[in-house]
């Protein structure tokens, strides 16, 4: 069986929300009902049928690599990888431990809480020489889409990592399938967004998307952390791990 491996970008400074952490804990070990958010976050990956698990984490990693270590964590591989560099941007966070990923691997970021239908995304697109994006329909009310989709071939036309004035009808999930070649071409050490990923992947007509009616949340700021909160309290205490 292939291995389903999942890297979580788990390295930002947290600046949205130090009024919550006072940047004495990484973002990711906030505490959510009692339980640090990173537990949520690999129970969801557990969930989905990942089996190893890639933390990229920089500030204040070391205490994530303690957390682990003394978590007993069942049927999930995970490792804890340090970027060199503290802010080198979300690909090139990546770049920097290309060599040390699979030719196709997942992408998820530490800080958001989500359910993906992964299955049915490896089932409907099996060649992994194309990568995927799970997207959302935007709900105009609260968040603007950033991802425009060919309706018949699903094809992604256009990605707007922000788009003030632009109205496009997806929102990236927050998890999607790419492989080694999508970073063909960009130079490690050099700050590099996802986003430029994309952009080259769209001009290749190689970045397709999976449409999900599923909701996500995240812990990015101190209004959608009280949010989570909420929902996860509803869900309750859920499976340990």
């Amino acid at each position: 069986m292939t291995e389903r491996r999942c890297v979580v970008l788990a390295g930002g400074l947290g600046t949205r929300i130090r009024s919550v952490t006072k940047d004495l804990v990484p973002k990711v070990l906030i505490e959510v009902n009692g339980r640090p958010f990173l537990e949520y976050k690999l129970q969801s990956l557990r969930t989905m049928g990942f089996d190893s698990v890639d933390l990229l984490v920089s500030h204040k990693g070391e205490q994530v690599v303690d957390y682990i270590m003394s978590s007993k964590i069942k049927d999930l591989s995970v490792r804890v990888i340090f970027d060199s560099v503290t802010e080198q941007g979300t690909a090139g966070s990546i770049m920097e431990h290309i060599a040390d990923l699979p030719e196709s691997f997942w992408v998820t970021y530490g800080d958001s809480y989500l359910i993906a239908p992964v299955d049915e995304v490896e089932l409907s697109y099996p060649d992994q020489s194309v990568c995927v994006m799970v997207v959302v329909e935007a709900d105009s009310t609260t968040e603007s889409g950033n991802v425009a989709i060919d309706s018949e071939t699903n094809q992604i036309l256009n990605y707007q990592k922000s788009s003030p004035g632009v109205i496009l009808p997806y929102l990236d999930f927050g998890i999607l399938r790419l492989n080694q070649s999508a970073f063909g071409g960009f130079q490690r050490g050099v700050t590099c967004d996802l986003s430029k990923v994309f952009m080259k992947l769209i001009n290749e007509q190689k970045l397709f998307g999976f449409v999900t009616s599923e909701n996500y949340w995240d812990i990015g700021t101190p209004s959608r952390l009280a949010a989570t909160q909420e929902f996860l309290a509803k869900c309750g205490d859920g499976e340990s791990l």
